[in-house]
Order: structure tokens, then C-alpha cells, then sequence
């Protein structure tokens, strides 16, 4: 690749993580192109070299932004028996650190209330992410308590993204930290533990 098309790939990841962390702490509608910008040590002029629209750098943003999530939430989990990946996911998606860090943390969760009211590309993207990431966690489920592979993927996913959006919800601490544990449980007693 020229050193100016590898350039502009380069500013254009910038932007995306940027507005990736923007977007999911001030969400969708909070986060203006300037302060993206900003963010990704860039000027505000520099932006429609790469995107024609912020609809178009929230759509984008939201599909990197959801790669990223699904990829480090089951990193490593290759070669595991299904029961202790099962086990992983879980712990890994409702932790303290999780909850705490909405910036670097799942995209679903941090735009939930806003995703049902975007337009139908930005539903479209999020729905490809959605579906990426069920078919990730649909590989890595164990067949317990009758359910296939595919249904523990989704209802994983429901009652993972359930306990973490009202853990963060909530601002004490201790009830915070008791949905999380009870989600956990709640997804781990399914194995039969």
C-alpha cells in the first residue's frame, strides 16, 4: 500500500477508535465530529476526507466498535473445553471492570436506549455486529439443560447485557454489584453449577 492510502487508513482507524470511546460515553447523540476529532488528535476540517456524514462515522465507529468488543471478549477461549468457555464469557462480561469502564467497554450495552431509534443503517450495522457476535458465542456454548448452542448464545447475550446495563443503572455500589453477581449465577446455574 502508497504511503498516503496507508496513511489515510491509518487516520481513518484513528477516528473510528476515537469516536468508538466518544460514542459510547456520551452516546450516539452526545458526541459531536469536533470533539471526535479532537480526540483523535485531528482537525475538524480533516473529517470528510473520511466519512460523509457523522451518520456515516457512527455507523462505522459502531461496526468497529463491535468487532473490537466481541473479538477481546473471547480472546483466548480457543481450545477450552465448552463448559470453561462458557464460564469465561460470563465472568468476562459481568465484572466490575466492565461495568466500570463504559469508554472501552461493549458498544451494545453503552448504546442500548439509543441503537432502537437510529436509522436503518446504523440499525443494519448494529444488527451485522449483533449477529457476528452471536455466531462467535454460538461456538463457543456448551449443550447443557437442553438448550442448542445457538438459544444459550442469545439468551447469554440477554441476560449478560441485561445485568450489566442495570448494574450500571443503579448508583449503589453494592446493589450494582449484586445484579452482577446473580446474573453470573443466574447464567452459570444453567450449566448445572
Amino acid at each position: 500500500m502508497p504511503r498516503t492510502a496507508r496513511h489515510k487508513a491509518e487516520t481513518r482507524q484513528r477516528i473510528l477508535a476515537a469516536a468508538g470511546r466518544r460514542f459510547r460515553t456520551a452516546g450516539l447523540e452526545g458526541a459531536g465530529v469536533l470533539e471526535i476529532m479532537a480526540a483523535a488528535g485531528l482537525t475538524h476540517g480533516g473529517f470528510y476526507a473520511h466519512f460523509a456524514s457523522k451518520d456515516a462515522l457512527a455507523t462505522a465507529a459502531l461496526e468497529a466498535a463491535l468487532e473490537e468488543g466481541r473479538t477481546s471478549w473471547l480472546a483466548g477461549l480457543a481450545g477450552l473445553p465448552p463448559a470453561d468457555a462458557y464460564r469465561q464469557i460470563v465472568g468476562r462480561y459481568l465484572c466490575r471492570a466492565h461495568r466500570d469502564e463504559v469508554g472501552a467497554g461493549c458498544a451494545m450495552a453503552a448504546l442500548a436506549s439509543e441503537l432502537a431509534r437510529q436509522d436503518a443503517a446504523t440499525r443494519a450495522a448494529f444488527e451485522r455486529g449483533f449477529r457476528a457476535t452471536i455466531a462467535a458465542l454460538e461456538a463457543a456454548m456448551p449443550e447443557a439443560g437442553g438448550m442448542a448452542p445457538r438459544e444459550r448464545a442469545l439468551a447469554t447475550m440477554a441476560v449478560a447485557l441485561g445485568g450489566l446495563l442495570l448494574a450500571r443503572m443503579v448508583a449503589d455500589r453494592e446493589l450494582s454489584d449484586s445484579i452482577l453477581l446473580a446474573c453470573r449465577r443466574a447464567a452459570l446455574k444453567a450449566l448445572g453449577h
